[in-house]
């Protein structure tokens, strides 16, 4: 079995592992997507922290989409390399500029979309209309959360988690990669789960018809979970893949919000 593939299986596994809930601990489809949800946030926390090991000199002007610059006082003016242990690589100073930008706007797009998604999965959702009170999305929330719930998250983020340092660290990735370009990942993250919710929305509004003639209650979060199960795969497969061969085709260009990857220094001139 080739490396692709081998890779692919493993992110199957760690999304599909989460539904090991519903047989131990009788979940509903909002425990499932709180559980993606918690993966999600320590998705883009781990691939902000990543920012600062990209060695890879910026080709800035050949970008679409450069994030932000936020610099750090005392740090971002900095030169130089520092290496906090031995066996990870050096962190350059200069990097560090490029990390809140991304976790801050990732986050924000994680907040807002994740407890839409989580809400919709609920017959009745508590959360629509312009003049929801604040404290109906806290329910959302603690409605589906549980110690078993955060306690899984944080396990497929541990299996994620490994697979990414075995590309980034150990196949030297971090080598091909500048700051602004790795910057870009947590933002499509966060980007990607405000496009999805809307996705959901629609199919769910597309397939309305057509379970009309079945119990609504039941398929509701059925539907919203298998969306995002599929979306949640494709994406995290597509950027994957382009951190491994850059040579992304229009399906990966799609479901990786046609992030450009590792940058090639010669398009710099």
């Amino acid at each position: 079995m080739g490396e692709r593939n081998t890779g692919c299986i493993i992110i199957i596994f760690i999304n599909l592992f989460p539904f090991i809930g519903n047989i131990l601990f009788n979940w509903k489809a909002d425990n499932l997507l709180f559980v993606y949800w918690i993966q999600n946030i320590l998705l883009i926390i781990f691939y902000s922290g990543l920012v600062a090991f990209a060695a890879q000199e910026p080709v800035l002007n050949d970008r679409n989409h450069t994030p932000r610059a936020v610099p750090i006082p005392f740090i971002s003016n900095r030169s130089g390399w520092v290496q906090l242990v031995k066996w990870l690589p050096p962190i350059n100073y200069w990097n560090i500029q490029y990390i809140t930008w991304p976790l801050l706007f990732g986050l924000l797009f994680w907040l807002i979309s994740g407890t839409k998604i989580i809400d919709m999965s609920h017959p009745n959702p508590l959360t629509e209309g312009k003049d929801t009170p604040f404290r109906e999305h806290i329910t959302v929330l603690t409605t589906a959360d549980s110690f078993e719930a955060i306690l899984i998250a944080f396990l497929i983020f541990g299996m994620l988690f490994i697979l990414i340092c075995r590309e980034f660290f150990g196949k030297e990735q971090y080598k091909s990669f500048s700051a602004p370009s790795l910057a870009e990942i947590p933002i499509r993250i966060g980007l990607y789960w405000f496009i999805t919710a809307f996705f959901i929305q629609f199919m769910l509004i597309l397939t309305h018809p057509i379970i009309s003639a079945f119990d609504q209650t039941a398929y509701t979060g059925l539907r919203v979970t298998i969306i995002l199960l599929v979306m949640k795969i494709l994406s995290e497969w597509s950027l994957i893949k382009i951190q491994r061969d850059n040579k992304p085709n229009k399906i990966v260009n799609w479901f990786s919000l046609f992030w450009q990857g590792p940058e090639d220094p010669d398009n710099g001139n």
